[in-house]
């Protein structure tokens, strides 16, 4: 059995690789961290996608993130079941779009499940930072 802090630290580390193979839009890596079926929450609406059409979204079409940092400190494991864990923590996205550089802070929670000995990503779901 994997203990929490083990499971913490593995899941952590492939959403590094996830938010790094999205920077340098990397289809190969995605492709291997992103599961068959894929939904994605935003200010924008939920989307669902198969895996191919997000890989070509995050790699073809108009966002490029330059910069990004993940906040280990605030980082939460839950292991919902032994083949599924939700994490959450605090990252910031710089990105441009549009002709336009943007960023902004957001509490991040992604849904990863196991399939074998292999985890994907099945679900991120983006809560923008307050501003006060």
């Amino acid at each position: 059995m994997t203990t929490a802090t083990n499971l913490k630290r593995e899941i952590f580390d492939l959403e590094k690789q996830y938010w790094e193979a999205s920077k340098q839009a990397d289809p190969k890596a995605l492709g291997r961290l992103t599961a068959d079926n894929f939904t994605f929450v935003m200010g924008e609406g939920i989307m669902g996608f198969k895996r191919p059409e997000f890989v070509d979204m995050m790699t073809k079409e108009g966002m490029k993130i330059t910069g990004y940092s993940l906040d280990e400190s605030t980082a939460r494991i839950h292991e919902l079941t032994p083949d599924v864990a939700l994490l959450t923590y605090k990252s910031h996205i710089e990105y441009d779009e549009g002709g336009k550089h943007n960023q902004g802070d957001s509490y991040t929670t992604s849904i990863w499940t196991r399939q074998g000995n292999t985890w994907q990503c099945a679900a991120v779901t983006d809560t923008p930072v307050a501003k006060h």
